[in-house]
């Protein structure tokens, strides 16, 4: 059920660090072993207990508020990642950024400071960017991004097919993974599977990563391999986890309920 609620209520989440990371495992699709996790926000109410990041996200877009909620998930994430990561084993962690905070500086810093100061390798990170809103000034973000991606990060084009996102999109943007959304990954009609392999061949073709999200069935599971998908995610490969528990998640061996018979 939808909750109302003010600007101020949710910056006194943030000051209480009401609001908390989980993580969506992200398995690469031929060896089915988790490779990255993609942080996703949550806010525990006081009064309504776990809130979804549809009932804060538009309130938080509409408000500086989403600059203070991106930069703590960015660095959750990557503290996150931190834990995760051994000599043997890299994960890489994937952070929502909304085109509202490609308009300032700060995550441009943010990020730097994250990459530059750390041991970790700067492509442990993507950036997958969420377009809930209209990116209006193209070649401005295409700049930022284009210095995000010297830092050796990734980008992402995030719910691709759906929204404002597009080929042509793709083409303005110096991205490096497009990120199929889920309506398109879940629709079997003849239609839906030319579209996704259209979009496929052209991941292909320009080197880019592909990744399959809301797969929820072997069914689809399978088209996103015959597609040849390099990750997928979804509750196939289980609900999303706490740090600690996407860290028993990583080591060695197949994801739960992914053992290929």
């Amino acid at each position: 059920m939808p909750i109302a609620m003010s600007e101020n209520e949710l910056r006194t989440a943030i000051d209480a660090d009401q609001i908390f990371a989980l993580y969506q495992p992200q398995v690469d699709v031929t060896s089915r072993r988790v490779v990255a996790g993609e942080v996703l926000a949550r806010w525990q109410h006081p009064d309504v207990g776990v809130v979804s990041p549809l009932e804060f996200i538009p309130l938080a877009e509409r408000t500086a508020l989403i600059d203070d909620i991106g930069i703590r998930m960015l660095q959750a994430g990557w503290q996150a990642a931190q834990r995760w990561n051994t000599p043997d084993i890299h994960v890489g962690v994937a952070v929502n950024v909304s085109p509202v905070q490609l308009s300032s500086a700060r995550l441009d810093a943010a990020v730097a400071m994250l990459v530059e100061h750390t041991d970790l390798p700067a492509d442990t990170l993507t950036l997958e960017i969420t377009e809930s809103h209209r990116i209006l000034d193209v070649p401005g973000v295409a700049a930022r991004l284009e210095s995000l991606r010297g830092l050796g990060v990734g980008v992402s084009i995030d719910d691709f097919g759906v929204g404002y996102s597009s080929m042509e999109r793709v083409e303005e943007l110096p991205i490096s993974e497009i990120k199929i959304d889920i309506s398109m990954v879940q629709d079997d009609t003849d239609a839906g599977y030319a579209a996704f392999m259209e979009i496929a061949e052209y991941a292909h073709a320009n080197a880019l990563r592909l990744v399959a999200e809301g797969v929820e069935t072997p069914e689809q599971l399978e088209r996103v391999e015959l597609l040849r998908c390099d990750r997928a995610q979804g509750w196939l490969f289980g609900e999303p986890l706490d740090d600690a528990a996407f860290e028993r998640a990583v080591r060695p061996g197949p994801l739960r309920g992914l053992d290929q018979d």
